[in-house]
């Protein structure tokens, strides 16, 4: 079995090695993939001046994605990174996979037209529609395909979680994790003053270009300098490390596993509307709190969840005066959903 990601954002990235360790840790013969392992070093360092210009300008990056060329990754890969991949697929005999990205697609056409083999494809989807990358690849292929939704607008609700769930605190602190995804993208930064002049302990998520002012009980964090997912260990977590003025030694464990057991002791999520950040949600039972979405299909996450009082926008819990009753109404209805929930990787035990 193989995981398919893409790392940009950590949107994919993380849910995918989330997956990984839990079916490492079931024995299961599986292997991970990030897409940019296969790029040339011209192209991730385009990567990276644009993840900085995407942080300093919200603005720009919205513009930006909409004029996104959703090329083919045979535009963006190394011939032979990919030739080594597809050769090391076939001696090994690979025919299940798990794609958390549609840019995956071509690259298993081009593996299935070299195999005399089936492969069957699970294609992951992390938002409530299908979101560019599928949209510009998800075609008639020779290979089986089934389509993976946690939560989908078409169904009107959440579906599955990635994960078994496990127990999510008795007590919350009054505090809230504020973050812009894996590039700390979006406004949520304007927030911080109100919100802890309105008495909640916060942590906030910064780049590592961004300003980590002073505020009492405010906490930052980012991935640490040197880290990225195209030179990490294959299943490793983005590295993160605690920042600003008075910021004590990180724990040893600073992940996103870390990161995301913070959430599940907070009362709610300030974040741009991600996939990610709903499925963070639902398995935290914590409430996410809106920004401005990166694109529409953002902004179809935000809807959804609102329509189902697991979240609401910035915009509307600042007007109700940051009423916290409203954040634990919330949990209570994330919680109730959840525990009903079936979840992927069992499914994947019992295939």
């Amino acid at each position: 079995m193989v995981i398919l990601c893409a790392s940009v954002g950590f949107g994919t990235y993380t849910p995918a090695v989330q997956l990984y360790r839990h079916l490492c840790a079931q024995r299961q013969p599986v292997s991970i993939e990030v897409l940019e392992c296969l790029f040339s070093p011209e192209k991730l360092s385009q990567i990276k001046a644009a993840r900085l210009r995407f942080q300093n300008d919200f603005r720009f990056a919205l513009a930006a994605r909409k004029t996104l060329n959703l090329h083919s990754p045979a535009d963006c890969v190394d011939i032979d990174k990919r030739s080594v991949l597809l050769n090391r697929w076939k001696q090994a005999g690979e025919t299940r996979f798990i794609l958390f990205s549609g840019f995956w697609l071509p690259l298993l056409k081009e593996y299935q037209e070299s195999t005399d083999g089936r492969i069957a494809a699970d294609c992951v989807q992390m938002e409530v529609v299908l979101s560019p990358s599928w949209r510009a690849h998800l075609k008639d292929y020779p290979f089986p395909i089934r389509l993976v939704w946690f939560y989908s607008s078409s169904q009107g609700g959440v579906v599955q979680t990635l994960l078994p769930v496990s127990a999510t605190p008795a007590r919350r602190k009054r505090g809230l994790v504020l973050h812009g995804g894996g590039w700390q993208l979006g406004d949520y930064g304007d927030s911080v003053p109100a919100l802890a002049g309105a008495g909640y302990s916060l942590l906030v998520g910064r780049s590592q270009d961004q300003p980590c002012l002073s505020y009492p009980n405010v906490q930052y964090f980012r991935v640490q300098s040197q880290w990225e997912t195209w030179t990490a260990r294959p299943g490793d977590y983005p590295s993160l490390e605690l920042c600003g003025d008075g910021a004590f030694p990180p724990p040893e464990d600073a992940s996103a596993h870390w990161l995301l057991q913070q959430i599940m002791s907070s009362s709610g999520v300030v974040s741009k509307p991600g996939g990610a950040t709903l499925l963070d949600s639902l398995a935290a039972c914590t409430p996410s709190i809106f920004t401005s979405p990166y694109g529409e299909t953002e902004a179809q996450n935000a809807q959804l969840w609102c329509s189902l009082g697991l979240g609401m926008t910035l915009v509307d819990w600042e007007r109700s005066g940051y009423r916290e009753e409203l954040l634990v109404q919330a949990q209570e209805r994330l919680q109730t959903a959840r525990d009903a929930l079936p979840s992927y990787a069992e499914t994947l035990h019992a295939a």
